[in-house]
């Protein structure tokens, strides 16, 4: 053949290519369309919202300074929050969710990323698109170019809302509200607030600081999508790859937290210089660029470079495997099972017991945060009375006991945790019977009723067990700290997150009898609106009754020596009731 040919077919295979990459790219955005808008509405939303109730929950200094010293004075605030960047409108609206907004474009990214690669391989679609004159790198590129342009919507619809929101207004308003502190402390807090400088951020430094923290969010989705591709050339299966690239989206969340937490406090209480870990996390780069304050697009480089190796990287994987196959094989499973293993309850336990396993890790971690950094919270109340009073505005719990709030408030992520676990095991479920092998049970002598309470039973003990991986280390830090009543006040805060973990487990249950095919997006949907209604709502600025729709809103609060447990009992009762009728639905509910 010569080179005019070569030339000739390499043109070919590339227009080829080209245009199968089209086909597949519109294949895969007709398929993600409601979930990629419900994702890029939401976080876009969320961001609008987030500086928009600046101005209405925090209208003064007085109250942005008290919260904002209040978090720089408690490292497990700055590790749940953001990082602290003075009082104007934008700083504070970034601190308050910025964390929370990349969080969110990790998962979008990463899930999407998986969908249409080891899951696209795993089901054997992939295989047919080999079949064809396409190269087999096409679905790849099809898949970076809907997860990038995803993203990229997504930084676009941020930066509006950021602009929406915030473009014009002052940095701060200076006036008093001794309400948002106590009046002994309005006074000295208005001296600090005044001090402070106040102008007006000009149209274009607005705008281009909405474009900064759009991109930023946007950095954060990218650079998760790239270590999904990656990811999802190393390991065998589409669960194990979306447990890896959420692990790595969680650990971005907690180093940008650690980084804020041991980071430098200036002065005046109102902004940290984040240590060293925030550097490795893409979460830690966007809150970098501080967009509103002292904006700089410098540390996004991090995001391009990590995304164009990754990518590069992925690719040369890729042309090295097999399809179907991965860098690490499977492990091999036993010839004949072991005699355990004979019910659907030990069944639904096998195959979901390193999910939960990850999420018990992960809550474990938040535990030995809560009994590390608790006595620093102690040490902070002892050496500043202001604390406890702004405490109090962003912490529910004991109003005698500042300790009692913390370990309320922080306990209220490990009920997400758990929440997210249960969640995940009726998931399991919908995908058992979406592969067929639930027909392969069902046509033994397992009843619909009992296969249900099978993974029913394994969702209360995933919740359990998440609960206790946080209470355990956590208990013995505090107790080992010093603080008298560390077991008691963990229990009771471990306790009344199971009645919101139950009405996430028992309502999904419910949701898959009759909707089973929208099990996994009602599911994370409505976990990811009980977070913001419930823990965000007050800071966002939302209606009391649409707070009141999250079951977090509703857990159970120790006030004194007593525990209000009127919220749980219906949260338990719900459950019951959800859990009943879904037994009894699916017992004529045929396979779907």
């Amino acid at each position: 053949m010569n080179s005019v040919e070569q030339q000739l077919k390499r043109h070919v295979e590339r227009q080829l290519e080209r245009e199968s990459v089209g086909i597949l790219f519109a294949q895969r955005a007709r398929r993600d369309r409601v979930q990629l808008i419900i994702w890029i509405a939401g976080i876009s939303l969320l961001a609008y919202a987030s500086l928009a109730s600046v101005n209405t929950t925090f209208p003064s200094a007085v109250s942005r300074v008290s919260i904002l010293q209040v978090a720089t004075a408690n490292p497990v605030l700055l590790m749940l929050r953001g990082l602290p960047d003075g009082i104007s409108n934008g700083g504070f609206g970034v601190f308050e969710l910025f964390s929370f907004l990349g969080l969110l474009a990790g998962f979008m990214s990463t899930f999407l990323v998986t969908r249409h690669t080891r899951a696209e391989e795993e089901s054997g679609r992939a295989e047919l698109i080999g079949a064809t004159p396409a190269s087999r790198r096409v679905p790849t590129l099809a898949t970076l170019v809907l997860a990038t342009g995803a993203n990229l919507v997504l930084g676009i619809a941020v930066a509006v809302g950021y602009l929406a929101a915030g473009g014009n207004p002052e940095n701060v308003v200076n006036s008093s509200d001794p309400s948002a502190a106590g009046a002994e402390n309005a006074t000295a807090l208005q001296a600090l607030a005044d001090s402070l400088t106040s102008t007006s951020p000009t149209p274009s430094s607005a705008v281009w600081g909405s474009v900064l923290a759009g991109a930023s969010v946007a950095g954060v989705g990218l650079t998760s999508m790239a270590v999904a591709l990656i990811v999802s050339q190393l390991v065998s299966t589409s669960r194990g790859a979306n447990g890896i690239s959420a692990a790595f989206v969680g650990f971005a969340y907690l180093a940008a937290g650690i980084g804020n937490a041991t980071g430098a406090v200036s002065p005046d209480g109102t902004a940290v210089a984040a240590a060293w870990p925030v550097w490795l996390s893409p979460i830690g780069w966007g809150q970098q660029t501080h967009p509103f304050t002292q904006p700089t697009a410098l540390p996004l480089l991090l995001d391009v470079v990590v995304v164009a190796g990754l990518v590069a990287l992925a690719l040369v994987v890729q042309s090295s495997r097999d399809v179907g196959a991965s860098l690490f094989a499977a492990r091999t499973g036993r010839t004949t099972a072991h005699s355990w293993l004979s019910g659907p309850t030990a069944l639904a336990w096998r195959l979901h017991w390193p999910t939960i396993t990850g999420w018990a890790l992960g809550s474990a971690v938040l535990g030995a945060i809560v009994g590390t950094l608790g006595p620093a919270m102690l040490s902070a109340v002892s050496t500043d009375s202001s604390i406890t009073a702004a405490l109090k505005l962003i912490a529910p719990g004991d109003t005698n006991d500042v300790m009692k709030m913390f370990i309320s408030a922080i306990f209220g992520f490990a009920g997400i945790l758990a929440a997210g676990s249960a969640i995940q095991s009726i998931i399991r479920l919908r995908q058992e019977e979406a592969r067929g092998t639930a027909e392969l049970v069902l046509a033994s002598a397992v009843s619909r009723v009992r296969y249900l309470l099978g993974y029913l039973s394994v969702g209360l003990a995933a919740v359990v067990i998440v609960l206790l991986a946080a209470a355990i280390p956590a208990a013995l830090l505090l107790n080992g700290s010093g603080y008298p009543d560390a077991w008691q006040s963990i229990l009771l805060s471990t306790v009344a997150q199971l009645p919101v973990a139950l009405v996430y487990l028992c309502g999904l249950a419910l949701v898959f009898t009759l909707l089973p095919r929208a099990t996994a997006a009602i599911g994370w949907g409505t976990l990811t609106a009980g977070i913001v209604f419930g823990l965000y709502g007050a800071a966002l600025g939302l209606p009391e009754w649409l707070r009141n729709t999250s079951p977090f809103t509703h857990t159970p609060v120790t006030t004194g020596s007593n525990t209000d447990w009127t919220g749980g009992i219906w949260m338990l009762v719900l459950s019951l009731l959800a859990a009943l009728a879904a037994l009894a639905l699916m017992r004529r509910r045929e396979l779907q």
